[in-house]
């Protein structure tokens, strides 16, 4: 069985990936950022990014 494997620059991928649990992106990001222990991220606000139509044929 193959496996194919989803683009996480795609946006709906990194939103399902690392929007849905505050965990799995607080343990991503300590990873990444290698903070020391007593800075390490604990908690997330996720702040509304999303850009509305202003025309019916705009990109949202």
């Amino acid at each position: 069985m193959e496996f194919e494997l989803l683009d996480i620059k795609n946006d709906y991928v990194f939103k399902r990936i690392f929007g849905e649990k505050d965990d799995i992106l607080i343990h991503f990001l300590n990873s990444v950022l290698n903070y020391p222990e007593n800075e390490k991220i604990i908690s997330l606000t996720y702040l509304n990014t999303e850009i509305n139509k202003d025309q019916e044929d705009d990109k949202e």
